[in-house]
């Protein structure tokens, strides 16, 4: 019996042994991971920082020099997507219906396409008769610039602008 006792300890022992290797070598593999993952994310991060400034240079460019264009990925610790203007150091999103404008053709403009239809449709907002005219030269600029080639915009106002189409729905 003294056998067998020694033989049942030695066997739980070794059980135990490869029971201890096993944690170790996953702990190891856990560690491994979580560094490569912590890598990987760096990684990710310096390519979206350097295609968000690609990016915003682009827009900037085709938005002209008279404002700062700027894209927010974080806002402190959260992360966002804003795109807005810098005006005397302080960003701004919400923005006037003609800056708006100029903004979206910028964009429009900035992002790739080998597509020879762009369309330009921003959200309904309530505008002015004066903002939408302001709004229309803006859009007129991006269409003769070849930013977009169609733009839709929507306004409870009907104003006529050379060079446009009024569509109105009763």
């Amino acid at each position: 019996t003294e056998a067998i006792l020694a033989d049942r300890q030695r066997q739980a022992n070794a059980v135990a042994t490869a029971t201890s290797d096993a944690i170790t070598g996953h702990r190891r593999d856990a560690e491994r991971y979580t560094g490569l993952a912590d890598r990987c994310s760096s990684a990710v991060e310096l390519i979206l920082e350097k295609a968000a400034k690609d990016f915003e240079a682009r827009v900037q460019s085709a938005y002209g020099p008279d404002a700062e264009v700027r894209l927010l990925l974080r806002d402190g610790k959260r992360e966002v997507c804003q795109v807005g203007l810098l005006k005397g150091g302080e960003f701004y999103t919400a923005l006037s219906g003609a800056e708006l404008a100029r903004l979206h053709a910028a964009v429009a403009a900035a992002v790739p396409s080998s597509s020879p239809i762009r369309i330009l449709a921003p959200a309904d907002r309530l505008i002015t008769e004066k903002t939408l005219r302001l709004m229309l030269a803006a859009y007129r600029d991006a269409l003769e610039r070849g930013f977009v080639t169609q733009v839709i915009v929507q306004s409870v106002f009907a104003v006529e602008a050379a060079g446009w189409t009024v569509v109105r729905v009763d």
